[in-house]
């Protein structure tokens, strides 16, 4: 849900408009969401947190449930944001995408 926010949140503050929010929600619609109370989760986010805290390296609180959510369910991580390089690979599996390298709009 926190990932989903996110999307959201950026298409809006870029104003995207009508067609690009259009395709983002038909993508968006493929997605499987996970709730976070499942599983492993809070148990990976005390753990993951923990860590963090004592190499002294923080983390926003929405990345460090992202992450919590990617280890408690084995997932691979697609990122922009280097933050979470700090726990991979050790943690989490990750590729981070460098946003310079994406498309732009017209």
């Amino acid at each position: 849900m926190i990932s989903l926010g996110e999307v959201l949140r950026i298409a809006s503050r870029n104003k995207w408009g009508h067609a690009k929010q259009a395709a983002l929600q038909e993508l968006l619609r493929s997605f499987v969401v996970i709730q976070l109370g499942m599983g492993d989760i809070v148990d990976q986010y005390a753990r993951l947190g923990t860590h963090l805290d004592s190499i002294a390296s923080p983390m926003e609180q929405n990345d460090l449930w992202i992450a919590a959510t990617a280890a408690a369910t084995n997932s691979l991580l697609l990122t922009t944001d280097s933050g979470f390089d700090q726990l991979h690979p050790h943690h989490i599996e990750r590729i981070y995408i460098d946003p310079q390298t994406l498309p732009r709009d017209p």
